[in-house]
């Protein structure tokens, strides 16, 4: 089996294997530098681990179906990503470990939680930031961002989203930060920031370039993600909103999840009628804005660049997306 792999950015691999005489699979890896949180304090910045209830949330919010999640007390429950999600506004914990939790892990020993002052969205040059501020509740060693979610039977809980082993004082501020890298698009930070603040999002743009505002205080998947390509040869930007001459692709979804690490993929089989190039690939979902109306939006974009994907009318190829954390 002949297999080229090629790193696109520091953030998405791709590798493609020849599976037959006319057949291909071309793989996309979206790998854990793409999603990063980090904490501001004292005007320092730490870096922090994002934990399985985070990448189970983006999972739920993708497939429109109800994931799985740890609350503060350490029970599974389902978050309600197939409806209404936030039952209220994020809060910042402080707690009392000695040591980092486990990729698995959902609360803080002698928590105290502040909740946010603030919530804000912020789109720079090669990424996207939800912000999050609050002052720290208690002198302690270790600082948490927590969501307060409904579970698939309308409970409210509170799940534990990231955490830094961190000395911080009663009182003082801190500024919480979920970081969007490429190929992730300010589309998907705006839908995490609504369910932050508990509030529809302003400024989502549809591939229409319909400025519209999300209704993640509410339900906010109409359906599924599903895999999209395009000829656009621009290169990524956080806030690109479509592909050029897109086409959808019937998409399936599988994932393997266990208590050290995820991995979520999206699959589309696809027969070129004829000599076709690609330039960018993402992930398109249709989501509701706060007037009940569906809007085709781009959650991610993999711009090729130098790499395009050129593929023979007539042969048979699978694409792959897929997301990797731990």
């Amino acid at each position: 089996m002949q297999v080229y792999r090629l790193k696109l950015n520091n953030n998405v691999t791709l590798k493609r294997k020849k599976i037959g005489f006319r057949s291909e699979l071309i793989d996309f890896i979206i790998r854990k530098p793409s999603l990063q949180g980090a904490i501001l304090y004292d005007g320092m910045l730490f870096r922090n681990r994002l934990l399985k209830n985070y990448y189970e949330l983006i999972r739920g919010l993708l497939t429109n179906a109800n994931s799985g999640f740890k609350d503060s007390g350490g029970d599974t429950r389902n978050y309600r990503t197939s409806g209404e999600v936030a039952r209220g506004d994020a809060r910042i914990c402080v707690g009392d470990n000695t040591e980092e939790l486990d990729f698995a892990g959902y609360t803080l020993t002698n928590l105290v939680a502040n909740t946010i002052s603030l919530a804000e969205i912020i789109a720079l040059t090669s990424s996207i930031e939800v912000r999050l501020s609050a002052t720290a509740g208690k002198t302690g060693s270790i600082v948490g961002a927590e969501f307060y979610v409904y579970n698939d039977t309308g409970g409210g809980f509170r799940a534990l989203q990231a955490c830094k082993l961190l000395s911080v004082t009663s009182g003082e501020s801190i500024i919480y930060k979920l970081i969007f890298n490429e190929p992730w698009l300010y589309n998907m930070a705006n839908w995490i920031y609504g369910i932050t603040d508990d509030l529809n999002a302003p400024n989502e743009k549809d591939m229409a370039g319909v400025i519209y505002t999300l209704r993640s205080g509410a339900d906010a998947n109409v359906d599924k993600a599903r895999i999209v390509t395009g000829d656009g040869t621009d290169a990524w930007s956080p806030t690109d909103y479509t592909l050029t001459n897109p086409i959808e692709h019937s998409t399936t979804f599988h994932y393997w999840i266990t208590d050290y690490a995820v991995e979520y993929v999206w699959r589309t089989w696809y027969i070129p009628p004829s000599d076709e190039q690609i330039e960018e690939i993402g992930l398109a979902q249709k989501l509701y804005d706060n007037g009940g109306a569906q809007h085709d939006t781009l959650l991610c974009r993999i711009a090729l660049g130098a790499s395009p994907l050129n593929l023979i009318g007539g042969n048979y190829y699978i694409f792959r997306l897929r997301i990797v954390g731990s």
